[in-house]
C-alpha cells in the first residue's frame, strides 16, 4: 500500500452510520444528488453526487473538473459538513486547515468509479478520506502514476480509508 494509506474497518458503528445517512438525506433538500458529466465528451458519470462544505467538486462538459461554492443545478451553497466528518478529519488528516469540500458519491447497482488521480486540489499534501456507507464494495488504490501497480480490498459500511 502507498505511504500514508490506512484502512480503519468499522470505524463508524451502526448509530454513527445512521447519523451520517440522516445528514446526507437532510442535505439533499437543498443540494440534491445530480449526475455530473465528463469533460470533453459530456458522457454522464454512472454515480450521482452531492457535496458538503464551502466548496463542492463538480464536473461537466463545458467547464471540466473543478470546485464550486454552489450546487450546479440549484445554485444554493453546499450544506455544512456534519460534525462527525469534521471530527474524523481532525483525528486523521494531519493537516493544519479544515476540509473545504466533502464529495458524496451515491453508487447504484451499475455504478463504477474508474482509477483516477486526484489532481484538482491546490493542496496536494492534504489527506483524502473516504467513508463507506451501505453495501460492500471493492476499493482499489494505486500510486501517483497511471498504469502503476494497484491493490484492492473490500470495504464495508462504516469503514474509513
Amino acid at each position: 500500500m502507498p505511504d500514508g494509506f490506512r484502512l480503519l474497518p468499522g470505524y463508524f458503528d451502526r448509530a454513527a452510520q445512521q447519523g451520517l445517512i440522516d445528514s446526507v438525506v437532510a442535505a439533499t433538500r437543498t443540494a440534491p444528488f445530480w449526475r455530473p458529466s465528463m469533460p470533453r465528451t459530456g458522457k454522464p458519470l454512472s454515480v450521482m453526487m452531492t457535496n458538503f462544505g464551502p466548496l463542492g467538486w463538480v464536473t461537466d462538459k463545458a467547464k471540466g473538473y473543478r470546485y464550486e461554492p454552489a450546487h450546479p443545478e440549484t445554485g444554493t451553497p453546499w450544506p455544512d459538513m456534519p460534525p462527525a466528518l469534521l471530527d474524523l478529519w481532525e483525528a486523521f488528516a494531519a493537516y493544519p486547515e479544515p476540509p473545504e469540500a466533502c464529495l458524496v458519491n451515491w453508487y447504484g447497482p451499475d455504478s463504477r468509479m474508474g482509477m483516477h488521480v486526484d489532481l484538482d486540489e491546490a493542496a496536494t499534501d492534504a489527506a483524502v478520506i473516504s467513508v463507506s456507507l451501505g453495501d460492500r464494495a471493492r476499493f482499489r488504490i494505486g500510486g501517483p502514476q497511471r498504469g502503476g501497480k494497484t491493490a484492492s480490498m473490500i470495504v464495508s459500511s462504516g469503514d474509513v480509508v
